[in-house]
C-alpha cells in the first residue's frame, strides 16, 4: 500500500495528505480496499471478517467500474488514471498497470 501512496505521490503513509487522497480519490479508496481483501482471503484468522470486507469490496467494483479479482497479484505502486472498464482476470500471474 506504501508503492501505491507513493505513485500518487504521497510520501508519508499517515499524513494529511493521504487522508485527502483517501477521502477525495475514490481510486485510491478502492485501491485499500482491494489489498486488504487481497491479503485476507484464504488466512483462517481472518474468517469472520471477510465476508463484510468482501461485500464491500464488491459495492466499491460496482461503483467505480473497477473488477479485479481479490487475491491477484498486481506490482507495488499502481495506478488507475480513469474510470470505468478496467477488468483483470484474477488468474493472471503479475500484472504492472502503470510504473513510473
Amino acid at each position: 500500500m506504501c508503492e501505491d501512496l507513493k505513485a500518487e505521490e504521497i510520501n508519508k503513509v499517515f499524513s494529511f495528505a493521504m487522508l485527502k487522497a483517501f477521502i477525495a480519490s475514490s481510486i485510491t479508496h478502492y485501491l485499500l480496499w482491494f489489498r486488504i481483501g487481497s491479503y485476507m482471503k484464504g488466512k483462517k484468522q481472518w474468517m469472520l471478517l471477510y465476508p463484510i470486507i468482501y461485500m464491500f469490496y464488491r459495492h466499491l467494483q460496482y461503483k467505480i467500474g473497477i473488477q479485479i479479482s481479490l487475491g491477484t497479484k498486481i506490482d507495488a505502486g499502481v495506478r488507475f488514471v480513469h474510470f470505468g472498464q478496467i477488468v483483470i482476470n484474477g488468474g493472471t500471474e503479475k500484472v504492472r498497470v502503470w510504473r513510473r
